[in-house]
């Protein structure tokens, strides 16, 4: 017997797909491969199976609520079934892979556990709709959901798997210390008007308000992981001056306020002394600037028709004139981004590989996401409570080690790869003609006869 455990497939549909046709002929594979080798398995789906959030619709006004107290509050149950009815029309043959997975005599069970993405999977109505859809009358007690924050397999009780983003504050679901990731504590509440919804992390939120509008023109932005790092592709690095687009600036701009206006804190918790968002204000001013004077104008009149008007000045001087009109058009940006239109630069020297080809810039953002996950297996595995642990949700692969028996297994969508000795990159690898730039790794954990009795950190090959 084995266990063999995923995450981060991210299945969603619209323009904003990550889970794209070969990654997907290689899910299939994989599904048709368990079958074959007719080994009696248990397949966990670690979290993020589902891209909720990033499927369509994407784009609603009624998607933000909050609570009497002011809780951030997202979709609703049905919202999220027409979400998952939308994913599920986009990955037919996926979800009919995984079918035939759990009508096979190899699967045991399937066990699904949501992530943040797909913290959807707490509605009632989704999870019938998921077992309705993976299996038949005959086979539907194979499929199971688990809606605790870890998972240990009966069979190997001392493995311990979780999706890992409740030890991520940006992504977690927690309000005022209590954990809202539980059957008991399921991270739903009810709105102002009495609508129960989900909980809206951090990093959901900024999603919905900031990101989703630019990942339909840079379809690979969100490929940059994990989130601390997927943030900092909107900071100047130490060694490279330049912002990347304006679009970019004023979403970081906006997550900035926005994580400020939520947190409290946010701003100087998260960023390091030289990367203060106050330093954004100066930028603004000179990347308008160094507009066209053609492009500049054009700017002005979109923004006096939706009611900011700066009288006779011209926009370059406004911007640059001091910090606090440089910040009124970045708050006003932000309500009304389409104002942007084409209006952008592309800069060279803005990103650059880090470790293990992942995308990053250099300064000092303080959360290390992949860190604080291996404090926590460290924590959980010297406790007693395991002795092997799996986590997801950085998207940065872990491979166990004599020092800490952890893996964790990385994504199944594309990430940033160096090319070509190309040392450094443009936002222009974040378009879609950025293919040769991001591959992707068909990773997943395996424990059992097969491994000797080892977790282990594996490479599908399709």
């Amino acid at each position: 017997m084995r266990v063999l455990v995923i995450s981060d497939l991210h299945m969603g549909s619209g323009p904003l797909e990550d889970f794209d046709p070969e990654v997907e002929s290689g899910f299939v594979q994989f599904c048709d491969q368990i079958i074959a080798d007719a080994l009696p398995t248990e397949l966990v789906i670690n979290g993020d199976f589902l891209d909720f959030v990033q499927a369509a619709p994407w784009q609603s006004s009624d998607f933000e609520s909050e609570t009497p107290t002011g809780t951030p509050l997202c979709f609703t149950e049905q919202q999220s079934l027409q979400k998952l009815a939308n994913i599920q029309h986009a990955h037919r043959s996926a979800f009919a892979a995984l079918a035939r997975l759990v009508e096979s005599k190899a699967l045991l069970r399937l066990t699904i556990m949501p992530g943040n993405h797909d913290a959807d999977i707490y509605w009632p109505a989704v999870q019938a709709e998921l077992k309705r859809s993976l299996s038949s009358q005959a086979t539907a007690g194979k499929v199971r959901i688990h809606l605790d924050q870890q998972y240990q397999p009966p069979e190997f009780p001392k493995l311990w798997i979780e999706h890992g983003h409740q030890h991520d504050n940006c992504n977690n679901f927690k309000i005022n210390g209590k954990s809202y990731w539980s059957t008991n504590a399921p991270p739903i509440m009810t709105d102002r008007n009495n609508v129960a919804r989900l909980i809206s992390c951090v990093g959901t939120r900024f999603l919905l308000k900031f990101m989703n509008q630019m990942d339909e023109r840079y379809p690979f932005v969100d490929n940059v992981k994990p989130f601390s790092k997927f943030v900092k592709i909107f900071l100047v690095s130490g060694a490279a001056r330049d912002f990347g687009p304006i679009k970019a600036l004023v979403s970081y701009w906006g997550l900035a306020s926005f994580l400020a206006d939520r947190l409290a804190k946010a701003p100087s918790d998260l960023l390091s002394a030289e990367e203060k968002p106050e330093r954004i204000a100066a930028e603004m001013g000179r990347l308008v600037s160094e507009l066209g004077d053609e492009k500049a104008e054009a700017l002005k009149s979109r923004l006096a028709a939706t009611g900011f008007v700066i009288g006779s000045r011209t926009l370059k001087f406004y911007a640059r004139q001091d910090d606090a009109n440089a910040e009124k058009l970045l708050d006003f940006l932000v309500a009304h981004p389409d104002i942007l239109g084409e209006v952008e630069r592309d800069h060279s020297g803005l990103l650059s590989p880090g470790d293990d080809g992942y995308l990053t810039l250099g300064g000092g953002f303080v959360a290390d996401e992949t860190r604080e996950l291996r404090k926590a297996a460290r924590a959980i595995i010297d406790s007693g409570q395991a002795n092997a642990v799996v986590m997801g949700h950085t998207h940065e692969p872990v491979n166990p080690n004599p020092d800490l028996n952890y893996v964790n297994t990385g994504s199944w969508i594309r990430y940033f790869k160096e090319v070509d000795g190309n040392q450094r990159s443009s936002w222009s690898i974040l378009k879609e003609t950025g293919y040769p730039y991001f591959p992707y790794e068909l990773a997943y954990a395996e424990i059992g006869e097969t491994t000797r009795g080892e977790l282990v950190r594996r490479i599908f090959r399709p």
